[in-house]
């Protein structure tokens, strides 16, 4: 379930099992390119140093599945 309002984004779901999901920045900001570089570089250096293993572990899901659903496009 996700309820969204101007304020509040409320997902009410919870599940081990790794899933593709998205991100996007729009065409129309200048700094689109630069924000996904960003969020690219730090995923990786997150999954080389462990920090994303740890905070995946949080959640019971294991690194291996989820960095294998991570594509650069």
């Amino acid at each position: 379930m996700l309820q969204s309002n101007r304020d509040t984004i409320v997902i009410a779901v919870h599940t081990t099992e790794a899933f593709e999901d998205y991100t996007g920045f729009s065409p129309q900001n200048p700094n689109a390119t630069r924000y996904a570089q960003i969020l690219s570089d730090t995923l990786a250096e997150m999954k080389q140093s462990g920090e994303l293993a740890e905070i995946l572990e949080r959640y019971g899901i294991t690194a291996e599945l989820a960095v294998s659903k991570i594509k650069r496009h």
